[in-house]
């Protein structure tokens, strides 16, 4: 019986007789146009034909693998893969059930709102033509007992779940009712999984809850028939519920005791046992493979339908793990075969054609993949020749080795032995014979003989080694006693210059504070040696500078004097650079630098006479220095600037060019003052301040650039096989 059915009782008892179970009856649908007998009219019509196959769209579904990863199944080509198809398409949300209360009464309604205007009851039965398809809505509702969950059943034989309670509709069943689902679905397939009826029902339910949980189809076309179904299945819950008043509860089974003394580990080991019983896909859905495990006892074990998923996705996890080390393994088991197959049958000339056309049906041919059977074999024949190879330099080395054991066995081998004589005297033995080629022979001979030659090389070598290394120790005896002499010497010297520095030492430090004392008493730079010595001596630490002699403290003095000199010039030439210029005379200055101080302490007295002489001779001394370093910069600037070497070079060579397109032979000194241009190397000159400083000397400064300029033209006109004639080459081509 469909635990689905209306006419399924829940509240009956499970064990009843086969001849008393009634045969499911299907849900009466009326069709438009169609009457029952009982009303004078036309007979029902039948049931159209079976649908054919599923659109390509609705062929593929979507689920979630144990790892929680999406893959898409094809129901009618049995085909699965991760990636999305492009024909697939998500099924639509679930259609809006009617409300609780009175589902017959709001399917009729809606349907009657759905009718076009004018039409009556009867028209209402009259057939819809083909050509007008009608749009997929409800036309059953089956209520799951002691539950507010219904499953609709929509124009399309599609069902979904609606939740009575919440107005909620789902696609997906709900884990709530799982377990009541897993129930019906047991007991319509002929298994008892429990005495116990808690599972169903509570034993708190009223005495009218039958009429309440049985289940209501509605037609949206037929409610009188609707009516009369719910009536008669009113009365037969009625009936069933007093029976089961009357009977007594049963008293729990051995395997129900067994069951509640199991802890729930136990419980979750005995479920895995059932799921590899029966063999349960790790790559399946528990939708699908419930059927295989819901008629066994232990599937009971575990109360909730959530428990059960999770001990489900548990041993999916850990049987997808399993399955691929077992795949690994028999990979490896079948390559493992195939290569003791390669072993025992294939040598190295073994061809794969004729190796595959022989053991194509042995079976540890055919077991292993076909892509890697090649590859294998030919890394095998590699292999196989490598080792050949290798065997047949081992036996031309043992060859070769046995040979020259030979000749070192034959005393008649030396140094000056002939190949023809040794030949004569070996020729009977077998290790003379186990080298194949005569010319190898020869060639082993030739090389026993280098050796031999070389160890008497060597020989004559080490002696000689032995020679020099008693000379040595002789030469290194006699170096040491020199090294010897020379320590003791190197000594002496290193205590003289000890000294030395020490007393060089003294004298620094005396010099620099005899230094000091100038510095503290002698700030005239006219001073003189006799008058400052009186006072330096009556200082305390002119007795600490007593490792200077007179003549160096004289000379100390000189040089303090010379710098006290050097920073009045430096001054006074600060206030010359500040205030003047090259074309500066002294006339221009005359009458304010004798008032500077800086200028004033150049002179020893205050005789204006020979301050104003001293000054001026000082002033043109600065002026005469100023422009010959002003020149010197020019020069420097010339060297420097490489667009004059240039625009001089290219003169050169474009003088020396016409001078040979003419005929003419080289070209005469001064020719090329007609390719120079002088205003322009001017032009680039005056970029720079050491150019521009001379601009009141322009004749003397324009005289220093044409000199530079013939200097060049000098060294550019001697140059040979150089720059010149290498651009002479280029010009020409």
């Amino acid at each position: 019986m469909d635990p689905l059915d209306p006419e399924y009782d829940p509240a009956a008892p499970r064990t009843r007789p086969p001849q008393r179970q009634r045969p499911p009856r299907q849900l009466p649908v009326s069709q438009p146009g169609a009457a029952s007998p009982g009303n004078g009219q036309l007979p029902i019509r039948p049931p159209p034909p079976p649908p054919g196959p599923p659109p390509v769209h609705l062929a593929w579904s979507e689920h979630r693998d144990p790892n929680g990863s999406f893959y898409y199944y094809n129901s009618i080509t049995k085909e699965s893969r991760w990636e999305r198809p492009a024909e697939y398409r998500p099924p639509p949300p679930p259609p809006r059930p009617p409300m609780a209360g009175a589902p017959a009464q709001q399917i009729l309604q809606t349907s009657k709102q759905l009718k076009p205007a004018g039409t009556d009851e009867n028209s209402e039965r009259k057939a819809t033509p083909p050509s007008a398809p009608a749009s997929e809505h409800p036309i059953g509702m089956k209520k799951l007992p002691s539950t507010k969950w219904t499953i609709v059943l929509t124009s399309k034989d599609h069902e979904f779940f609606y939740n009575m309670e919440t107005k909620e509709s789902v696609w997906d069943m709900p884990d709530e009712i799982g377990d009541l689902i897993g129930q019906l679905i047991a007991e319509a397939m002929g298994v008892d999984i429990g005495e116990d009826g808690d599972e169903f029902h509570s034993e708190a339910e009223p005495e009218n809850e039958p009429k309440e949980v049985m289940d209501e189809e509605v037609d949206v076309n037929a409610t009188g028939t609707a009516s009369k179904r719910k009536a008669e299945d009113n009365e037969e819950a009625e009936g069933v519920a007093k029976r089961r008043k009357e009977d007594e509860a049963p008293e729990p089974s051995g395997d129900e005791i067994k069951a509640e003394a199991l802890t729930q580990e136990q419980k979750n080991e005995e479920f895995t046992k059932l799921l590899r019983e029966m063999d349960v896909s790790p790559y399946s859905t528990w939708e699908k493979e419930l059927p295989k495990i819901i008629h066994d006892r232990r599937y009971t074990l575990i109360g909730t339908l959530k428990e059960r998923k999770q001990v489900f996705e548990q041993y999916c996890k850990v049987r997808v793990v399993e399955l691929r080390e077992e795949k690994k393994h028999k990979v490896k088991d079948t390559k493992e075969a195939y290569l003791s197959l390669l072993k025992d049958e294939v040598t190295y000339r073994t061809r794969w054609d004729d190796f595959s056309r022989k053991f194509k049906r042995d079976e540890r041919f055919a077991r292993f993949d076909a892509k890697e059977r090649e590859p294998l074999f030919k890394a095998h024949i590699a292999a196989l020749k490598g080792n050949e190879l290798e065997r047949k330099r081992s036996e031309t080395r043992a060859a070769k080795d046995g040979f020259i054991q030979l000749l070192r066995e034959t005393k008649e081998v030396d140094v000056d032995a002939s190949w023809r004589r040794i030949k004569r005297l070996i020729e009977d033995d077998r290790r003379y014979q186990a080298v194949r080629s005569s010319g190898e022979r020869e060639e082993i001979f030739r090389e026993y003989i280098r050796k031999l030659t070389e160890e008497d090389e060597e020989h004559q070598r080490r002696l000689e080694k032995e020679r020099k290394e008693r000379d040595r120790k002789a030469r290194e005896e006699a170096s040491l006693r020199e090294r010897e002499a020379q320590v003791r010497r190197e000594q002496s010297r290193l205590n003289r210059e000890r000294n030395m520095h020490r007393e060089s030492l003294q004298k620094e430090d005396a010099t620099t504070l005899f230094q000091t004392i100038l510095v503290d008493f002698v700030r005239n730079a006219d001073a003189k040696w006799r008058d400052a010595r009186s006072s330096l001596e009556r200082d305390s630490r002119w007795d600490r500078c007593r490792a200077l002699d007179d003549m160096q403290k004289e000379r100390l003095f000189s040089d303090h004097l010379a710098r006290l000199q050097e920073k009045r010039l430096a001054a006074f030439h600060s206030a010359l650079k500040d205030t003047t210029d090259l074309t500066t005379t002294w006339d221009q200055v005359r009458g304010w630098i004798l008032q500077d101080p800086r200028a004033r302490k150049l002179a020893s007295s205050d005789d204006l006479d020979e301050l104003e002489d001293v000054v001026k001779r000082t002033f043109e001394r600065f002026q005469a220095e100023r422009k010959e370093k002003a020149q010197s910069d020019l020069l420097e600037l010339l060297r420097e600037n490489n667009f004059v070497k240039f625009h001089v070079k290219q003169a050169v060579v474009e003088t020396r060019a016409k001078s040979l397109e003419k005929g003419e032979g080289e070209p005469k000194e001064g020719d090329e003052w007609g390719h120079i241009s002088l205003e322009e190397i001017m032009k680039v000159l005056m970029e720079d301040k050491r150019y521009i400083q001379l601009d009141a000397y322009v004749e003397e400064r324009d005289r220093a650039v044409k000199e530079h300029v013939r200097d060049l033209i000098r060294t550019y006109r001697a140059e040979r096989g150089g720059t010149v004639d290498r651009t002479l080459v280029h010009m020409g081509k």
